[in-house]
């Protein structure tokens, strides 16, 4: 919360069997604090990631401006009605970019060796998952070992945003509902030598 500018427009969404905006589009950053500081235990054993992402995408891809979705969470999902095909598609649609913060990251790697071979694929699905939401986004994707690294996380995610650039292109093609990949590279010449630039860029479009 320190490190995000001033004028940005700041919500609250915490989920578990169903989402709950806590603070909706503010400009009173106390208000999101006080949300996050009174949070308690969830009510429910119920993880349903896909339909809060889903949901959060539905509800911003129609605001107008410059639209960012910080995703905390383990990236697990246990009862949703949106399946990952459907939370796919709506990211490749709204023009939202994701980051995505993975919770719970030093318990897998300390308990990896005791799990069944079917909860590790649940694991490795779970991340795939966050980096999915970055990579088809434009974002990027964080998966931090211990609790003291999520304030270095979250400055690297306000200062990704403080310094970027947007290329935009219109493609001209028939619309085919299907999702395009694009290619985006950036970099500069140093005697004589490439060096490229981090490029984050969303995959592609859809008509």
């Amino acid at each position: 919360m320190k490190a995000a500018p001033q004028d940005d427009w700041l919500a609250a969404a915490t989920f578990s069997k169903s989402m709950d905006v806590r603070v909706d589009f503010t400009k009173d950053r106390g208000d999101v604090e006080d949300a996050f500081a009174g949070l308690g235990p969830p009510m429910s054993s119920e993880i349903n990631t896909y339909d809060a992402v889903y949901e959060m995408l539905e509800k911003m891809g129609k605001l107008k401006g410059r639209r960012v979705l910080i995703l905390i969470g383990s990236g697990l999902d246990t009862f949703s009605k949106h399946t990952l095909d459907d939370v796919r598609k709506t990211t490749q649609s709204s023009n939202v970019t994701v980051y995505g913060v993975g919770a719970g990251s030093l318990l897998r790697g300390r308990y990896a060796h005791s799990l069944s071979t079917a909860h590790r694929m649940h694991l490795t699905q779970a991340e795939s998952f966050m980096r999915m939401l970055a990579d088809e986004s434009g974002g990027e994707a964080w998966f931090p070992k211990f609790e003291s690294a999520f304030t270095g996380v979250m400055q690297g995610v306000i200062q990704s945003l403080d310094s970027q650039y947007r290329l935009v292109y219109t493609p001209q093609v028939p619309a085919n509902q299907k999702f395009n990949k694009i290619k985006v590279e950036a970099f500069h010449v140093v005697n004589g030598k490439r060096q490229d630039f981090k490029v984050r860029a969303r995959a592609g479009w859809r008509l």
